[in-house]
């Protein structure tokens, strides 16, 4: 089994919006199966007058295509385990991804001053089901 890991604080969060997305800077390789994802809060992310914040994994296009929306806000803590969000993706052979978090708060993200999750995405190398 593979994983794709990506760590990211509240400073990786700079837009004056409500949302902003970060690139794993890697992306999934092709000929895999992804097994599942999980975000591991480390430290919940908190700050300003902000009151939620949601996280979501997926690739460009699909944003919540390995975690649906879940709570990293005040409160969450540990491994939020998943399984794919998304059919066309979960447990099938696909080309490359580029991966991306997207996080969504009710107020501008910039604003926040706590908070770390470490993400993971499991997958498999296999042949090209063509072979």
């Amino acid at each position: 089994i593979m994983r794709l890991t990506k760590s990211i604080t509240h400073a990786d969060l700079g837009a004056t919006s409500t949302t902003q997305e970060i690139a794993f800077g890697a992306e999934l390789p092709a000929n895999i199966l992804i097994l599942g994802a999980s975000a591991d809060v480390q430290t919940a992310f908190s700050g300003g007058s902000t009151s939620s914040i949601a996280l979501e994994v997926g690739v460009t296009g699909d944003p919540n295509a390995l975690i649906s929306s879940v709570s990293v806000f005040t409160g969450a803590s540990g491994p939020l385990a998943t399984v794919p969000g998304d059919a066309a993706i979960s447990g099938s052979f696909h080309p490359t991804y580029a991966v991306e978090a997207k996080f969504t708060s009710s107020h501008n993200v910039a604003t926040l001053d706590a908070g770390q999750v470490h993400i993971s995405i499991f997958y498999v190398r296999v042949s090209s089901p063509y072979s």
